[in-house]
């Protein structure tokens, strides 16, 4: 604001008022107000456990669509010939390179390693996984070939891979899942003892579990020549991360223990594959042998062992979880 000139004050008293600045900053403090409002809203929904659960969850189901093919009824292995590693090996001469440093694979250039493979007409083993740990003078790579493998070659195999501090999420699904169990483990500690978070992050690793069971992980070949091989994550391993991890938190309480078993009849149901019924079969019993030796009868071990029954009747029965699931006494959706 700017007053009239010492030449004319005695005859007038106007002022000059910049009205587009004074409203361009009552905007800006309006949208401030805002801005901090949403902040402070921002905040504890950004620390509520159960939104953390579901971040974690969601990130774990796009990692695994990013690793693995989606599964393909109509392929048909019967003319795909593998290559003979072990007469390739018995050929060649057979040489390894060691970790310069130790830490946690972060990232491996797949890409790359083919590359080199190709180039190097070598065989390549890849003896870590990124979320891996390393040890100085560890063995990364295991190399098979009919030329000496100098330092030079040996350098530029060993910048595939990237060594750090700390485990990350990138090329790692096993990471997002631990980080699930990490808080399975915090919240049914003592001094927490809070079943329901527990509850909240088994269901995003049955959702994790359930896009791991559509993969197609016999197809996951990085080098179609099979020049590179990298040993993907198994159902075995990954169920195990799941459940074998979770289970000496879980097994003391009785509603995370009847949640999990919903969970697992629900995978059972799921899946067609006879080894991952299997696999999960063995986790559903080694579940209810551990809540058996940890929850009293009268503290809903007889709960537990009824539903365990349930359980194993619908395993056994031909189309026992359909029929059980239609009935009024089904105690997934509706427990």
């Amino acid at each position: 604001v700017r007053n009239a000139s010492a030449e004319d004050i005695e005859n007038s008293f106007q002022a000059f008022v910049p009205h587009f600045s004074v409203l361009t900053a009552l905007l800006l403090a309006l949208i401030s107000v805002g801005v901090l409002i949403y902040f402070i809203h921002h905040i504890p929904e950004s620390l509520n456990v159960g939104n953390m659960a579901a971040q974690v969850g969601r990130r774990l189901c796009h990692g695994i669509d990013g690793l693995f093919p989606d599964r393909d009824p109509h392929r048909d292995e019967s003319g795909i010939t593998q290559p003979d590693w072990d007469a390739r090996e018995k050929r060649s001469h057979h040489t390894q390179i060691r970790s310069a440093r130790s830490g946690y694979i972060q990232a491996l250039d797949v890409a790359r390693l083919v590359e080199l493979g190709e180039a190097y007409s070598a065989l390549l083993r890849v003896q870590y996984r990124p979320g891996d740990f390393v040890a100085p003078d560890g063995v990364i790579i295991d190399i098979w070939s009919d030329q000496e493998i100098d330092a030079r070659k040996k350098k530029a195999l060993s910048a595939c891979f990237a060594v750090g501090n700390q485990r990350t999420a990138h090329q790692n699904v096993l990471f997002l899942a631990d980080q699930l169990v990490e808080i399975i483990g915090r919240a049914m500690s003592p001094g927490v003892n809070d079943p329901f978070t527990a509850m909240t992050c088994l269901s995003w690793l049955k959702v994790g579990l359930l896009h791991f069971i559509d993969k197609d992980l016999a197809s996951v070949k990085p080098d179609p020549s099979e020049r590179v091989r990298i040993y993907s994550v198994t159902f075995e391993r990954f169920s195990s991360v799941i459940f074998s991890q979770t289970l000496p938190y879980i097994c003391g309480d009785r509603n995370v223990v009847l949640h999990a078993i919903t969970i697992l009849i629900e995978l059972i149901s799921y899946t067609e594959n006879a080894d991952h019924r299997a696999v999960l079969r063995e986790h559903l019993e080694k579940l209810a042998a551990a809540s058996e030796a940890k929850i009293h009868k009268d503290a809903g071990g007889a709960d537990i062992e009824q539903r365990v029954k349930q359980a194993m009747t619908m395993i056994e029965t031909e189309n026992g979880y359909e029929r059980h699931r239609q009935s009024q006494n089904w105690f997934g959706g509706r427990s």
